[in-house]
């Protein structure tokens, strides 16, 4: 989200982060806790407020790449849990591209869906897949 939905604070940026496809998040669908961060607009500061708990992840399965496979989750290899520099990398670029897709879409707060996907030795990408104005968003200030 461009804006806090929880807090109201309009300085924050706040995200939630699963490993593997989005479903795990979107869905509800299995038990846990996704990764939460926020990312502040004004300092550039990131705060982690939680750490991942799902215990399966969604990947795309190696033999049929338009299926999906559940498997378990080893958090201990993990960039986002294991690695701070990562996981403060990955959430300052998410919070700029939260902040950069409000003010190219007049300004309202955003509720974004994207996925990154990462490749041994390249940088991660970010990909959207969407973008919406954020409902029942209240300002805190």
């Amino acid at each position: 989200f461009s804006r806090h939905p929880i807090t109201g604070n309009d300085a924050e940026v706040y995200m939630e982060l699963a490993t593997g496809m989005g479903e795990t998040l979107a869905s509800a669908s299995i038990r846990g806790m996704p990764y939460r961060a926020t990312f502040n607009r004004v300092s550039g500061a990131v705060q982690f407020l939680s750490y991942a708990s799902f215990g399966h992840a969604l990947r795309p399965d190696a033999e049929a790449v338009s299926q999906l496979t559940l498997e378990a989750v080893d958090y201990t290899r993990e960039p986002l849990t294991r690695d701070p520099a990562f996981r403060s990398m990955i959430a300052k670029r998410l919070g700029l591209v939260a902040v950069f897709l409000e003010s190219q879409l007049g300004g309202q707060p955003q509720d974004i869906e994207g996925v990154i996907c990462s490749s041994r030795g390249q940088p991660p990408a970010i990909h959207i897949v969407q973008a919406r104005p954020m409902v029942l968003y209240q300002s805190s200030s």
